[in-house]
């Protein structure tokens, strides 16, 4: 009988154990990874430059090398992309793999307004420019489809856009982006097509504009 008793305490303190094991694990899952921070951020490499106090857009400074912005949200990197990131100069990235999960490109000035609580672009400092999804029509305006000039909020960069593109207070052409470093909008075949075939090459002078989803 002593024996039997002896045995079974020792079966209850393995099964306790086990069981105080399998709960530690996971806790430590649980609560690991810090998700929810990189989701308030916005930016895929968890750190913003603009719209610091605001919680549904933000500025994300970053290359990417896939050209093209009119068409459909493909991450291509798992999103490696930023300045802080695994690639900063968008080797191998869509523009969509500078938003964090849960965020994307924002798609156009009526997306930008409606995630500011101030309905306007922040200016940032020095030559920067925030890629949005928004291009003009063949009219030059801000509305429909179209793949003509980079619309965003920039700094001492291009040129001021059309009425009817607000909040978004800058315009880059083909030879806009022939000033800048980090830029590329093509040739100047191109002219009329920079949305299709913008590509930024490190990650100075901006980024794009993550919206929340």
């Amino acid at each position: 009988m002593r024996a039997f008793v002896m045995l079974l305490a020792t079966h209850l303190v393995a099964c306790g154990g086990g069981e105080f094991q399998g709960g530690e694990a996971n806790s430590t899952a649980s609560t690991g990874g810090g998700g929810s921070g990189l989701a308030d951020t916005g930016c895929a490499d968890g750190t913003r430059e603009g719209f610091d106090d605001e919680l549904n857009i933000a500025a994300c400074a970053g290359g990417f090398q896939i050209a093209g912005i009119t068409g459909a949200e493909t991450p291509s990197c798992n999103r490696q992309a930023g300045n802080d990131g695994a690639k900063p100069n968008g080797a191998d990235c869509s523009v969509d793999d500078l938003c964090a999960e849960g965020w994307h490109v924002c798609a156009d000035a009526g997306d930008v307004a409606r995630s500011t609580s101030t309905g306007e672009c922040e200016m940032g400092a020095g030559n920067t420019f925030w890629l949005t999804r928004q291009a003009q029509n063949e009219n030059g305006e801000c509305a429909g489809s179209g793949s003509n000039n980079l619309l965003g909020c920039g700094n001492d960069v291009g040129q001021d856009p059309p009425a009817g593109c607000e909040p978004l207070n800058t315009e880059l052409r083909y030879t806009d982006c022939l000033t800048l470093d980090s830029w590329d909008c093509g040739t100047s075949d191109d002219a009329n097509f920079e949305a299709d075939v913008v590509v930024k090459t490190t990650p100075r002078e901006g980024g794009v504009l993550c919206c929340r989803n």
